[in-house]
């Protein structure tokens, strides 16, 4: 194991220094083998996992400094140019300091290594120090530009006098990749020349750097190619070139297997720019379906390959069998601990020292690797000769635009947004379109501001206790981001005949409530369509989804947790009417509300046909993966405020001196094995679920920092577990509003010729934001669902201090937060 190794170095090194000191033992012998033990000490730092990255290159510094003490040019003049040449590495990596200086201290290091390393005496070592004190020279940021790109490409073409392809072919494609880099960002010359000098470079690399040999350097160099001619205006080829590297990129990642999600997150942030970049090209060339097709592969990857690898059974595979894989299957994800959450600018760089750098986590553990091996041998014994095909982690083929555009009814339209270096893309799709069409507006900059500044907001009213400044701006800012959106230009492509919305939102998108940007006075974008306003995270979830459907039919099972805090007074009513519509429902009222009690009940839950959660839900902006639902005595006593999960020192839970896990959000403090965190919900397995309503804060915010569209949040892992439809909200809600809101819903839903989810949470919302104090009150009268015993008391709650033609609950605050996510 890589990093076990290091630290096993570092440790002896450190341990031969304590007895090898220079005062103590101040012979010859043993000078060289201190110098010889600080080398390599600085190297072990350099190439250090573990620690905060800055300080061990101080640390190997320090050392190089140290061993050139004793390694003088005069006395040891070979190791003081390997000392020399392993410090300039050092100095261009260095993170403190001011990086112009480091990078001269890099230069000077380096050209005081060739004083020694000449190229007849060392042809070698020559040819890397030219390497490196180009890289250096392609870096620099004092003197004139264009000169210090001319040395470089000068000492590159030095070091290939020497990296032949036949003495060096691994360190000659180097030195080709990183001199082709050079041409590209060359400023002297005609720039066509130059774009032509680094095409051929890159080529010249392919040659060694092949897919099954290299695959992430044949990535890299393809990148670096398509950025050339896509420069160069030869549009066609730079397409080719990037969609190669794309194939690439997906086989590395369908063959990370051990690092799981974790890893592929990583290597999708990685290379999100070259997907950027691929539909910057289509859409140059007004070619549409691909433009969108490659948006689409960017989005919620993790979730796609896990639904897919979870859910669908090969259809000549038994279901007892797979009922046993995904026992393994379910075992390895709980190894794992579901890490659904934790980028390569333009042309990469591969220039450190002939080698890349390492992956920096941990290889697998003894248990991981037994646990595959069992799992490889359960599919060659039970499954491969059934489906030869299958194989574990297998890759998920992507959606093509013929699948995209047969989703939609025919009175229904995509619309998917994705965003480029600078611009916001709507990509509207309407069933059996030859192409999508496209609005490009040039609003990212003011999109990330108007982000910032809403959550910003949100946080901070949230951790005051005082939410009305941010309810006040929350009609003004949905306005600005129409605006920023062009959203009357988007529904002008629109069909007339269109009656519904299916919006696929991308990154900071996920954040807002899209169906109810306004159109004009107390008119909202969900008003436009009566089939309704509906999301998804991408359109090969939706597609994968409706190959497990759970299908409408009655819904006759509830399973129901109830206001486990006891402060939710609502909540309480909520569910207590909304429980007598069904023929069966278990629900766990209040303190019965407990963690245990939940896990003691899991299968009346996955049984379940609708799942409802009136409780206090959180987002934990710092760490999503801590999110979660809030159960009864989970909460304790602390501060308040906004923070990532952490542990309490020495807290006995469990046994002696065992720390437990809390979780703090603006609300509280919480014991995070109390509550219903998102890798617990991702857990569930759901057999006929048709809805799940989350009647709780915060369930439909998502992470949002990611450089990839990977869609993480409670509702998230809700539609993962397998519900047909899931309804969240995406900010604090009012009890009051948020109780209403469900009981109507309901009333809706599953009265006579109940419509689509969609449908229901659309007249719904119109119902409560238009509804006077009497027209609330008439409805209770008028409500089945409601007992006679409780309608007094819930009149009274209506009328106090409210005026007759009064609407409470007009603002989109109290009905904006809750979207239908499904099908």
């Amino acid at each position: 194991e890589r990093l076990a190794n290091l630290e096993q170095a570092i440790e002896c090194s450190q341990a031969d220094l304590q007895v090898y000191t220079r005062k103590a033992y101040p012979e010859q012998w043993a000078r060289e083998q201190w110098a010889r033990t600080l080398n390599n000490l600085a190297i072990a730092y350099n190439n250090r996992i573990r620690g905060e990255r800055a300080a061990n290159l101080e640390q190997a510094i320090e050392c190089y400094q140290a061993a050139l003490q004793v390694y003088t040019r005069e006395a040891y003049p070979e190791d003081w140019a390997m000392t020399q040449n392993n410090l300039a590495t050092a100095y261009r990596n260095r993170i403190r300091g001011e990086s112009a200086a480091n990078l001269e201290r890099a230069i000077k290091c380096s050209q005081a290594a060739l004083q020694v390393y000449t190229r007849e005496a060392y042809p070698e070592d020559w040819a890397m120090t030219q390497n490196n004190l180009a890289n250096a020279y392609s870096d620099r940021i004092r003197g004139e530009r264009a000169a210090n790109l001319e040395r470089a490409i000068k000492c590159y073409q030095a070091a290939l006098l020497v990296r032949t392809r036949e003495a060096y072919p691994e360190k000659w494609a180097m030195t080709q990749n990183n001199l082709a880099i050079a041409y590209f960002d060359s400023i002297r010359g005609e720039r066509a020349a130059n774009l032509e000098q680094a095409i051929k470079c890159y080529q010249a690399a392919l040659q060694v750097y092949t897919r099954e040999a290299y695959p992430q350097n044949h990535a890299e160099t393809l990148f670096g190619l398509g950025l050339a001619y896509r420069d160069l205006g030869a549009l066609e080829d730079a397409a080719a070139t990037f969609a190669a590297a794309i194939k690439t990129v997906e086989e590395m990642r369908s063959g990370i297997i051990m690092g799981g999600e974790a890893d592929r997150q990583r290597l999708a942030a990685e290379w999100d720019g070259l997907y950027r970049k691929m539909v910057e090209v289509c859409l140059e060339m007004a070619d549409f379906a691909p433009a969108m097709v490659y948006a689409e592969r960017t989005k919620a990857r993790n979730l796609v390959e896990l639904i897919a690898a979870t859910r669908l059974k090969p259809e000549p595979v038994p279901d007892d069998v797979w009922e046993e894989y995904q026992g393994l299957l379910q075992q390895w994800r709980n190894l794992l601990e579901n890490q659904f959450v934790a980028s390569k600018g333009e042309a990469p760089a591969p220039r450190d020292n002939s080698s890349y750098p390492e992956s920096d986590r941990a290889g697998a553990s003894p248990l991981q690797g037994e646990l595959r091996q069992q799992i490889d041998d359960f599919i060659a014994r039970e499954i491969t000769p059934l489906d030869g095909k299958f194989r574990f982690g297998q890759e998920v083929e992507p959606i093509t635009w013929a699948a995209i555009r047969q989703l939609p009814k025919a009175n229904e339209a995509i619309i998917q947004w994705y965003f480029t270096e600078e611009e916001i893309i709507a990509f509207i799709v309407t069933r059996n379109a030859e192409q999508p069409q496209v609005v490009r507006v040039g609003g990212l900059a003011a999109l990330e501001q108007l982000t910032t500044e809403y959550k910003d907001h949100y946080i901070q009213c949230c951790n005051n206790d005082n939410l009305e400044p941010w309810k006040e701006q929350l009609t003004p800012r949905l306005q600005r981001l129409g605006e920023i959106l062009h959203l009357e230009e988007i529904i002008a492509h629109l069909p007339k005949d269109c009656q519904g919305l299916i919006l696929v939102p991308y990154r900071y998108l996920h954040l807002f409530p899209l169906h109810a940007l306004p159109l004009g006075e107390d008119n909202y974008l969900i008003d436009a369509y009566s089939q309704g306003v509906r999301y998804v995270p991408s359109c090969q979830i939706w597609q994968l989804s409706q190959q497990f459907d759970s299908g409408e039919g009655n819904l006759e099972d509830l399973f129901a947790v109830q206001n486990p805090t006891g402060d939710l007074h609502s909540a309480d009513m909520e569910v207590e009417i909304i429980q007598g519509a069904f023929n069966r429902g278990v629900v766990l009222r209040r303190e019965q509300a407990t963690k245990s009690a939940l896990t003691e009940k899991a299968v009346e839950l996955t049984s379940a046909r609708v799942a409802h959660f009136a409780c206090h839900g959180y987002f934990n902006f710092d760490d999503p993966r801590t999110s979660g639902l809030v159960l009864a005595d989970a909460e304790v006593e602390g501060e308040k405020s906004v923070g990532a999960i952490r542990e309490s020192p020495l807290q006995k839970v469990g046994g002696e001196g065992q720390k437990s896990r809390r979780i703090r959000s603006w609300r509280g403090e919480y014991e995070a094995g109390k509550c219903f965190t998102l890798p617990e919900i991702f857990n569930l397995r759901f057999r006929q679920c048709f809805l799940v309503a989350l009647s709780a804060c915060e369930t439909g915010i998502p992470d949002i920092t990611n450089a990839t569209d990977e869609y993480i949040s409670i509702l998230a892992g809700f539609m993962f577990a397998g519900a047909r439809h899931v309804l969240g909200s995406l900010w604090v809600v009012n009890d009051v509003s948020t109780s209403l809101l469900n009981i109507r819903f309901y009333e809706t839903i599953l009265g006579k010729n109940p419509p689509p989810v969609a449908v229901a949470l659309r007249a719904t919302q119109a119902w409560l934001r238009g509804s006077t104090a009497a027209d609330l009150l008439k409805w209770v009268d008028d409500c089945q669902l409601i007992d006679a015993s409780r309608k007094e008391g819930i009149k009274r709650g209506i009328k106090f201090g409210r005026k007759l033609d009064y609407k409470p609950f007009k603002s989109p605050y109290h009905w904006a937060a809750f979207g239908a996510m499904g099908l």
